[in-house]
């Protein structure tokens, strides 16, 4: 007998042990209780050879701050991240924008109608502004926490 069947043969005994003590535990009589007894029966199929691993759980959105007219759609937002990991996130805008991250010193040129993506190792803490050199306004802060 195979590694396989056996595991099938345990499982089909453990599930046969379920649906009786389920019966027992009822009491097997649907009369008195007034509702009736089921056991369900689950059929287990052998997967013979095959293993199974774990789905990835899907990575975390990118955020992303969009500027119109050089000003950052609904106010400053404030983009957090954990020091040690890698912080991401994209800057769009309609026009052409020099974007800086202070503390980090990056540097980016978003083309007008374009994107530009950040991506670098969040290792200072504390809260850094985002800053367009065109504009010399703040359009987005972000944190980094323990």
């Amino acid at each position: 007998m195979t590694r396989n069947a056996r595991i099938a043969l345990i499982l089909a005994a453990v599930l046969v042990a379920i649906g009786a003590g389920v019966v027992i535990g009822t009491g097997g009589d649907d009369k008195k209780s007034g509702t009736s007894a089921s056991a369900t029966t689950t059929a287990v199929a052998s997967t013979a050879g095959t293993t199974t691993t774990p789905a990835k759980p899907a990575p975390p959105p990118v955020p992303t701050v969009r500027l119109v007219g050089g000003k950052p759609v609904g106010g400053v937002k404030t983009l957090e991240f954990k020091s040690g990991q890698r912080a991401r996130f994209v800057v769009t805008s309609d026009q052409k924008a020099q974007i800086h991250l202070h503390g980090y010193d990056i540097e980016k040129t978003v083309p007008a109608g374009g994107r530009a993506t950040w991506s670098f190792q969040a290792s200072g803490q504390g809260v850094f502004e985002l800053e367009s050199h065109t504009t010399s306004q703040v359009v987005a802060k972000v944190k980094v926490i323990p």
